[in-house]
């Protein structure tokens, strides 16, 4: 009997040891984003400061009445999105996107055609949570 009673408290303490060790290694694994209300990943927030600088620059340049064309594809300036921070207000984003414009105007005095192009890319700073996106600062634009 005293065999048997040592062979269960032997096989209850190796079982308490086995579950004790194996409690400390359940834990969820992590994810990418900061422990803050934002569950945006980088490349989300990326691509959504990204469209809202191509708006921000279809707003701007077609507002603009001096220029003959315009657009915001790729010539000089390659688009580029960085986060920057993640806080608790959201993902902070820094975007660099291209843009171009054509402006044409006629000399008064010699009625001379006159054409100028040009390429460049804006810098923009955006703070992206998961209902908004935000142009913190950036370039303005004033091409007239």
């Amino acid at each position: 009997m005293s065999e048997a009673r040592t062979r269960r408290r032997l096989l209850s303490s190796v079982a308490l040891a086995v579950v004790a060790g194996l409690t400390g290694c359940s834990t969820d694994r992590q994810s990418d984003t900061a422990p803050n209300e934002t569950s945006l990943t980088d490349s989300t927030a990326k691509e959504r400061a990204l469209a809202a600088e191509a708006e921000y620059l279809r707003s701007e340049l077609s507002g603009a009445s001096c220029l003959h064309n315009w657009g915001t594809s790729a010539t000089a300036v390659r688009k580029n999105a960085t986060v920057t921070n993640r806080t608790a207000d959201g993902v902070r984003v820094a975007v660099v996107h291209p843009y171009w414009s054509t402006e044409s105007w006629t000399e008064p005095a010699s009625n001379r055609s006159h054409k100028t192009h040009t390429d460049g890319g804006s810098h923009a700073h955006y703070l992206v949570t998961p209902a908004t996106v935000e142009r913190v600062d950036g370039d303005s634009l004033a091409p007239c």
